[in-house]
């Protein structure tokens, strides 16, 4: 077996395995917004979604918590303009 066989075998391996990984986050609206918030935390897309995942689950408190964070990133400019 040549080295270049096995380096991209190594790498198709290490893909595979960090995909599902990676997969896990998209079983559910919630988990997949939290994750691009977490990543993101200024954005406002992932914010207004993650209160609208909280909505359609019927978590109310949470979902006026989610609305209230997303206006107070609007409103106190600690991101910067958007």
């Amino acid at each position: 077996m040549s080295v270049k066989t096995v380096l991209v075998g190594t790498i198709l391996v290490l893909y595979a395995v960090l995909t599902f990984f990676r997969v896990q986050v998209f079983h559910d609206d919630l988990a997949l917004w939290t994750d691009a918030v977490s990543k993101a935390p200024c954005f406002e897309r992932p914010l207004a979604r993650i209160a609208m995942a909280h909505e359609a689950l019927g978590h109310k408190d949470e979902a006026i918590l989610g609305w209230q964070r997303l206006l107070d990133l609007k409103l106190d400019g600690r991101c910067g303009p958007r």
